[in-house]
């Protein structure tokens, strides 16, 4: 009698033991899938923001270029010229957003207008033409985006950003 109870004990605390180890293993694996689910999220978010960001540059360069080719040393023409391109293509992409306070805003022309500088000027038959987000006094206002929620990975046109061209 003692060894079949023993036997029975024994058994018994051999398949809790399993139980535990699978349920271990069942919870491992939905973490791993939970975390899989989190990197491509991730890689999503990533490509976005590289594509928003290369898309923003090729942009500035072609106005610019365009500018250029035209003789355009108006700088509110020229910095008309690349906001509208800019405001077109981050129109419902991206926000006016302020650091400090955290608040975003729609984005239009005025804004874009009120934090950029461009200017283009001819120096011994070269012309050379910039843009620039220069933002407000503050340095507090960009042009943003957080992407895929809860990941910390955010697009914007930070205080600084200048794209130069010649021609």
């Amino acid at each position: 009698m003692k060894k079949g109870f023993a036997s029975f004990i024994l058994m018994i605390s051999v398949l809790m033991l399993l139980l535990n180890v699978n349920n271990l293993l069942q919870k491992n694996s939905f973490e791993i899938i939970e975390n899989k689910n989190e990197l491509i999220k991730a890689e999503i978010a990533q490509k976005e923001r590289t594509l928003l960001e290369n898309n923003t540059d090729t942009i500035v360069e072609a106005k610019l270029a365009e500018e250029i080719l035209k003789r355009n040393f108006n700088s509110n023409k020229i910095q008309n010229s690349i906001n509208n391109a800019l405001l077109n293509y981050l129109n419902n992409r991206a926000q006016a957003c302020e650091i400090i306070t955290k608040k975003r805003n729609k984005l239009d022309l005025i804004f874009l207008n009120r934090n950029t500088n461009a200017f283009a000027l001819e120096v011994d038959g070269v012309i050379y033409a910039e843009y620039s987000y220069v933002s407000n006094i503050q340095k507090s206002e960009i042009v943003c985006k957080i992407l895929q929620g809860n990941i910390l990975l955010e697009y914007k046109i930070p205080t600084g950003y200048t794209i130069r061209a010649a021609g």
